[in-house]
């Protein structure tokens, strides 16, 4: 068959057609994957530069604001009456309070608080979330058997290094502040390790009542300090049960 020089010229343009659109998408697909790489190149960086700056940021602002923190903290727990308005289900207000004193137990600078002369001294209890005090209303429950009796507040007093003597006092009021009078328990304290220490109570009285501390269930709460904040007025410390405590130094 004899060939046509036009037909040969129309196969030799649409095999160099072919190639070229070929070619170009290529080209574009190529183009189009280096735009997304691009793309995926510009959202890394500042993503990295943002975690760096915002963690740089995070670590200053908690450095500085340990006095904001201690003093949200303490507006939040002044009309609780100690935390044991709170019942065993946990309110919103609560998990305010649990987050803030979370965040300062984040930024704790004492690293031996069990073994430091900032625990020595005077402490009143501000809040507390352990389940037990909450249920008796206090310390001891000696209020509940009086008429309108109530625990109107508990104080740690903790000595010496060397002595580890320590007293809790629960005051109790009644008949509408007509009957006052302390129940005391007197303890010794001993670290347990570089952030707890545990109270052995020995005797409590009453009045003229004396007898054994052990035999009381509800001072059990205070038996075990884990303290995972304290500075020159203020101690954070969590029981057995991961409830917490929050004390404050008194003169």
């Amino acid at each position: 068959r004899a060939s046509c020089p036009r037909y040969e010229l129309m196969v030799m343009y649409g095999k160099k057609m072919n190639k070229k659109n070929t070619s170009d998408k290529q080209s574009k697909s190529l183009f189009e994957l280096g735009d997304l790489d691009e793309e995926e190149s510009e959202e890394s960086v500042p993503v990295s530069q943002t975690q760096t700056t915002s963690s740089a940021s995070s670590s200053k602002q908690s450095a500085l604001s340990v006095s904001q923190l201690k003093a949200q903290v303490r507006d939040l727990v002044a009309n609780t009456d100690m935390g044991l308005i709170f019942g065993e289900d946990g309110t919103e207000e609560e998990d305010e309070i649990e987050s803030v004193l979370e965040q300062l137990e984040d930024i704790n600078a004492e690293k031996k608080p069990a073994k430091s002369n900032k625990l020595v001294g005077t402490w009143d209890l501000v809040y507390t979330s352990a389940s037990l005090t909450r249920f008796f209303k206090g310390m001891t429950a000696v209020h509940k058997f009086l008429p309108s009796g109530k625990c109107t507040q508990i104080v740690l007093t903790i000595g010496d290094l060397e002595s580890t003597e320590s007293e809790l006092v629960e005051k109790i009021c009644a008949l509408g502040n007509a009957i006052k009078f302390d129940v005391k328990v007197n303890s010794r304290w001993k670290a347990k390790t570089d952030s707890m220490f545990a109270l052995e109570h020995d005797r409590i009285q009453i009045g003229f009542y004396k007898g054994f501390a052990d035999s009381w269930k509800p001072i059990r709460a205070f038996n075990l300090f884990d303290v995972t904040y304290l500075d020159d007025d203020l101690m954070l410390c969590r029981g057995q049960t991961g409830a917490i405590q929050m004390w404050k130094r008194i003169e």
